[in-house]
């Protein structure tokens, strides 16, 4: 699962905001950029996700205040299985401590979704400004089209913190924090299965059908 990188966060540097290097290279981590180079990539992510390298988007709602330390706990466990994690509210203080932020997350990140952000040269957990950022909608609208334009097939999810409350307009099954940050993956990780079989596709994917071969 895991690759021998040397994991060098230059995300203080005046040059290299809001990135870090993984083999020389430039990681996106917090920016919009990140959504923006998703959408721009909507193919090759939507090849990705039909083939299993990326199993689905998970997208994680918190609050100013919300600081259990369960949320780290739960990118863990969805990360570790292909998930790729939008984050929203929860102190980035936090993320970054817990090595979560950009090249950081790498450590715990599955072999498919690994290979598909370094690919894209963005990190596989991402935190944006809010649930109605139009780059999320934009990014899920990017991938629709592969779908007939109904978001609502795709193996997608919400998971929100039990203090927050505001709407939200991202597509995908909501569900809230269970208490038990893995059982709460686990309701996820049940419910992509679920929507990746409805499509006909498989839960998994061998490195013999990467996209990137």
């Amino acid at each position: 699962m895991n690759r021998d990188i040397d994991f060098t966060d230059v995300s203080d540097s005046s040059n290299t905001e809001g990135c870090a290097i993984i083999d020389g290279v430039n990681f996106l981590n917090y920016k919009d950029d990140a959504l923006e180079t998703c959408t721009e990539s909507a193919d090759l992510f939507f090849k990705s996700l039909q083939l299993g390298r990326i199993r689905g988007i998970v997208t994680i709602a918190g609050s100013t205040g919300s600081s259990d330390g369960d949320h780290i706990e739960l990118l863990k466990e969805l990360i570790k299985d292909d998930m790729f994690v939008i984050t929203y509210g929860y102190p980035v203080e936090e993320i970054e401590k817990a090595g979560l932020a950009g090249s950081g997350a790498f450590k715990w990140t599955g072999d498919g979704l690994s290979e598909f952000c370094s690919f894209l040269n963005i990190a596989p957990v991402i935190h944006t400004k809010g649930m109605k950022n139009p780059a999320i909608a934009d990014f899920c609208s990017s991938l629709a089209v592969h779908v007939s334009g109904d978001a609502a097939v795709l193996p997608l999810a919400v998971i929100k913190s039990h203090d927050q409350q505001n709407d939200t307009a991202v597509p995908g099954a909501v569900f809230s924090m269970a208490g038990d940050p893995v059982k709460t993956a686990d309701q996820a990780h049940e419910h992509i299965h679920n929507k990746r079989l409805e499509l006909g596709w498989s839960d998994r994917c061998g490195t013999r059908f990467s996209p990137f071969s």
